[in-house]
């Protein structure tokens, strides 16, 4: 016999209400199938027909003639000759299937459950089971609502106890009218008075308009009270007023960080320099300015500066500046007498200590910076201008002794090095009748693979051949000479 009609299970009462009913709908589908199925078994038996037992619970039993029938809201039914796909047809306005297959209601949709409370004056709230009509309670005696449907205030008897008294100074007290308010006057009782009338008076007997305010340099202003006076004091442009006390206009106590807007020693401010020192008379050894500055570090990477030159160019569209980071000049002028040694720039570095230094630079250009988009034409690391005047003009000299690990010139980039004027190894003079561009004095050592004389492309040394009893070995040499560039063969 078939399997009795089945019923919901008891999880399905904590279900979203609608979605308990759809699965109620479902249910019963499946019970009138059971039941159809049960009348359809009983009729065949009293024909005397054989009747099949199916059992729900064996899918395997059921003929694939057996049709599974769906009534809306299901779809998807047919016979079960092959796979079935049975679905829910919903509103998907108003239902949400999850990732886990659960169908509740969509977020936007309310149920009637859902309430509108009110609290007073505001009345008539409640669920959404049917219509609400929400008013506002209202004591008609005192408010009504006009024709715009606006509430108003129809009182004759009193105002609203949210009515304000505002005071302003001199006058103190007020408030709104939820409670009794005191007006009073403020004032000094050390100047006035209120008397026996309640009338204010003058505390003392009053000052007459020709009393006078006499004032003294550097205070100013004085006169008859007949009107207000101010009193000022008169002071120059090296004092300043900070609050109301009168100070120096550049705070120049020991222990304060000064900031000067210029600053000239030796002379007066000028206007085109920030910090000018000039006309120091010096009778010995003097320096004009001394930058001293130590460091004891407290971390790695620290880095200390003497004296740091920063300059910022804007060209505001304007063209033809010229910036200098640090610019100097050092001239003699004097007619009498003379200087042992002018020097612009005169570096001294070396370790006063046993620790360890790494590298030392006398002079040292950085890797400068070329913002991408701009226009750069030229760069020189050191430029030595042309000099005219002196008996012997060197434009770089360097006079270190040779040793081991020592060069007066390493040139350790591979870029090309490019010489216009005459190179001289080992002498002063090129030490040729006819002059010459190269003239060496010392001894060449020709360490490379491939050589080449007069323009001719560098090869490698060459190996003459032939035999010296004939000419084989002369025309070998011959063309081992060509090769190199020293000759030109036309011999035939």
């Amino acid at each position: 016999m078939l399997a009795s009609r089945p019923s919901p299970p008891a999880d399905t009462q904590f279900l979203d209400p609608q979605l308990q009913r759809v699965i109620k709908d479902i249910y019963r589908w499946i019970g009138k199938l059971i039941s159809d199925t049960s009348d359809a078994s009983a009729a065949a038996a009293a024909a005397g027909a054989a009747v099949t037992t199916v059992r729900v619970e064996s899918p395997e039993s059921v003929p694939v003639s057996r049709e599974v029938r769906t009534v809306a809201p299901l779809d998807g039914g047919g016979p079960l000759n092959g796979d079935l796909d049975l679905s829910l047809e919903y509103d998907d306005d108003d239902f949400d299937v999850d990732t886990s297959g659960v169908i509740s209601l969509a977020d936007d949709v309310v149920r009637d459950s859902r309430a509108i409370n009110t609290d007073a004056p505001l009345d008539g709230g409640g669920d959404l089971s049917g219509d609400r009509t929400l008013s506002l309670l209202y004591d008609e005696a005192s408010f009504a609502v006009d024709t715009s449907g606006r509430l108003t205030f129809v009182g004759e008897t009193g105002v609203p106890t949210s009515r304000l008294i505002s005071t302003t100074a001199p006058l103190s007290g007020g408030g709104d009218l939820t409670e009794d308010r005191t007006l009073s006057l403020l004032y000094d009782d050390t100047l006035l008075t209120v008397d026996t009338s309640g009338k204010l008076t003058l505390a003392e007997e009053p000052v007459p308009t020709t009393r006078l305010v006499s004032t003294n340099a550097p205070l100013d202003g004085g006169g008859a009270l007949s009107s207000n006076l101010t009193l000022s004091l008169n002071y120059t442009a090296n004092l300043k007023v900070t609050g109301s006390s009168l100070d120096t206009v550049q705070d120049i106590q020991t222990t304060s960080e000064p900031q000067f807007a210029r600053l000239a020693l030796g002379a007066a401010v000028s206007t085109s320099r920030q910090f000018l020192v000039y006309d120091i008379s010096a009778d010995s050894s003097r320096d004009s300015i001394v930058s001293s500055q130590r460091m004891t570090p407290v971390a790695d990477g620290q880095t200390v500066r003497g004296i740091t030159g920063n300059v910022s160019l804007y060209q505001n569209g304007y063209t033809g500046h010229h910036a200098y980071g640090i610019r100097t000049s050092c001239y003699a002028y004097s007619a009498s007498g003379s200087a042992t040694t002018l020097t612009g720039v005169y570096a001294e570095v070396g370790n006063n200590s046993t620790g360890t230094i790494s590298i030392t630079y006398g002079i040292r250009v950085a890797t400068p910076y070329f913002a991408s988009g701009g226009t750069n034409t030229y760069y020189y690391g050191l430029t030595v201008e042309p000099v005219t005047g002196p008996t012997y003009i060197y434009g770089i000299r360097s006079r270190i002794a040779a040793d081991v690990n020592r060069w007066n010139l390493y040139v350790d980039g591979t870029a090309t090095n490019y010489l216009a004027g005459n190179v001289l190894v080992g002498t002063t003079t090129d030490g040729m009748t006819a002059g010459g561009s190269l003239a060496i004095a010392k001894d060449l050592a020709h360490r490379g693979t491939l050589v080449g004389f007069y323009n001719t492309a560098p090869a490698a040394k060459p190996t003459v051949s032939g035999s010296r009893g004939g000419n084989a070995a002369l025309a070998s040499l011959l063309t081992a000479l060509a090769g190199l560039g020293l000759l030109t063969d036309s011999t035939t």
